[in-house]
């Protein structure tokens, strides 16, 4: 996927937070700032900065929802990030318009855009009372600075002081007319070789009132699974064009491989080992979670587990406001395989990695142990991931070699429909519905 190689492009060149000074699982863990400027910023989600971490992007109100907005609605969109800097940086930040693959649809930002084109964000808060001081940046989409104005995808670029090149982050959100209707469900695909392992979409859209001139050139959707980039169909054909609608159904195109339920952790809580915890230690000036060691579960049978398809969530226990009162603390994850993997490596995987793979999230092994072991940083809250094999020579990133692939596995599949009339300077994101495993 073009996403995944700017990606890998990326990824080459940055650099972990921490470094170790001793072998993993150590007790011991360095901090240090990053050193490589020259990093290419990409249309996608992805963090630049070492000392920037735990970015999350949500509707106001719901910290696990996804980043989308109804056009000309009340909804507002919020940013959270830290610094683990701490102290007090100047950051501003704008917003790109993008076509449906991602890239700058070349409006100019008037077009796109009421208020500036460049704004500073002006919410922070210190962490209070953490062995491990940070400052909590936070951004509410659109503002009184800024408000998109057409729907579409959007990038949200956050800069360094006054200079837009000095990029921090960057995250994707989409804002829809919700001028068209989505129907539809997942079932158990009927193809025989799919049968066990995958999921396949039915869906109708109903585009009564919307003029659309060539269904098949002018309708475009994209489906994702989970919101992963990895995960994305793309250039689907209605199979049946009727009168205001189009059916996509019985074909090979909309099957996805059905992955397993995430794996998860809880470190709301540092006075208590919640279920996968099996130690929590602390030596000054960090807090140690050793998770239990895990295996590969493709292969295994499949066991329901009511999970976050992936999300994350900050939260403390001890504390009341979950954004500047919870704690950093050092994560250990062990994979236990017999052999390492030849050519490829082993990463963490899940939305508070990006969806991505950076160099903090490779899992190294250990021939003594017979295992993958990673410290990771990690900020208090309730945590989905999984294990993923990467292939550096091909840029993928493969989930379902490690974790195992199931029909019955519950998924989120996003629906996004793209509209570009004839003549118009963008697409329009015309409609949006997200189906459920378990609930259609």
């Amino acid at each position: 996927m073009k996403v995944l190689c700017h990606f890998f492009f990326f990824l080459i060149f940055s650099c972990s937070v921490f470094c170790l000074s001793k072998p993993l699982f150590s007790k011991q863990i360095t901090y240090h700032k990053e050193t490589e400027t020259d990093i290419k910023w990409v249309f996608a989600d992805a963090t630049y900065t070492p000392t920037i971490k735990t970015v999350q992007l949500f509707r106001e109100g719901w910290e696990l929802s996804y980043p989308i907005l109804a056009l000309r609605s009340e909804e507002k969109l919020v940013l959270s990030f830290d610094d683990l800097d701490a102290g007090v940086k100047t950051y501003g930040y704008t917003l790109i318009h993008c076509d449906s693959d991602w890239n700058p649809s070349g409006l100019f930002h008037t077009d796109y855009l009421e208020g500036f084109y460049q704004a500073q964000i002006r919410t922070y808060y210190s962490s209070f009372s953490t062995f491990v001081p940070y400052t909590n940046y936070r951004l509410t989409i659109p503002n009184e600075d800024m408000q998109p104005k057409i729907s579409g995808n959007y990038l949200l670029k956050v800069f360094l002081g006054f200079n837009e090149e000095d990029v921090v982050i960057t995250r994707r959100f989409s804002i829809s007319e919700n001028a068209v209707k989505v129907s539809g469900r997942v079932k158990r695909p009927v193809l025989t070789k799919f049968m066990d392992c995958c999921q396949e979409l039915v869906f109708t859209i109903n585009h009564r009132g919307l003029s659309v001139y060539s269904p098949m050139t002018d309708i475009r959707v994209i489906i994702s699974q989970n919101n992963r980039p990895d995960k994305v169909l793309k250039n689907l054909k209605p199979q049946f064009i009727r009168q205001d609608e189009l059916v996509y159904e019985d074909q090979q195109e909309l099957i996805f491989s059905g992955g397993n339920e995430f794996r998860r952790f809880d470190i709301k809580s540092l006075r208590y080992q919640s279920e996968f915890i099996k130690s929590v230690s602390f030596d000054h000036p960090f807090h140690y979670v050793d998770l239990f060691p895990s295996k590969p579960r493709a292969g295994s049978r499949y066991f329901f587990d009511n999970d976050l398809n992936g999300n994350f969530i900050v939260a403390v226990q001890e504390g009341t406001r979950n954004h500047t009162d919870a704690e950093y603390v050092v994560v250990n994850f062990r994979l236990e395989v017999p052999v390492p993997f030849d050519g490829e490596e082993v990463h963490v995987y899940g939305r508070f990695t990006d969806w991505a793979i950076y160099p903090w999230t490779k899992m190294e092994y250990n021939h003594q142990e017979k295992a993958y072991e990673l410290s990771m940083f990690v900020k208090q809250g309730y945590y989905n991931y999984l294990f993923a094999l990467v292939d550096p020579l091909k840029q993928n990133i493969d989930t379902d070699s490690l974790e195992g692939d199931y029909h019955e596995t519950e998924n989120d599949y996003f629906i996004y429909i793209y509209l570009r009339e004839p003549g118009s300077r963008y697409e329009r994101l015309v409609g949006f519905e997200k189906l459920n495993v378990l609930k259609n």
